[in-house]
């Protein structure tokens, strides 16, 4: 029976084994497939960034001349705005010197204005005086 057994030992075995070498075959397959996705991902990787590189780069020089471009017109933009405000402060120092002539000489023609209108009433309150002294009547009330 030695035998017997020995040869079911032995093809238990030899299943064993060769199941676990059609395993590591397998495997191996698997890993082959693996291994040349891996390179083939890699190869597109770099490929991709190389490309995405060259265009970044054109678009960076193109976005720089565009930055200089901007510059350039900021800067006489900056002048000119210098310009304005220096325009925009002296004629507002000239309207208030103006406003503040004119605002005098309002003054100074409303003063007059009281002085005349206050001499007039003088001048009447003493023409009543001397036509009351006199018996002259006064004219009639002007007619509208």
């Amino acid at each position: 029976m030695e035998t017997g057994t020995d040869t079911a030992v032995l093809a238990l075995f030899s299943t064993l084994v060769v199941l676990m070498v059609g395993n590591l075959w397998h495997q191996n397959r698997e890993n082959t497939k693996t291994r040349e996705l891996i390179i083939d991902t890699r190869e597109l990787i770099v490929s991709t960034n190389t490309e995405t590189r060259t265009e970044l780069r054109g678009e960076i020089r193109e976005l720089d001349g565009h930055v200089r471009t901007l510059s350039t017109k900021v800067a006489k933009l900056g002048g000119q705005f210098t310009e304005f405000k220096e325009a925009t402060e002296h004629h507002f120092r000239q309207i208030e010197d103006n406003q503040r002539e004119l605002r005098d000489s309002v003054n100074s023609t409303n003063d007059r204005l009281d002085r005349t209108r206050e001499s007039l009433n003088d001048a009447k309150e003493r023409l009543a005086r001397i036509e009351g002294h006199l018996g002259i009547d006064p004219p009639p009330p002007p007619t509208e």
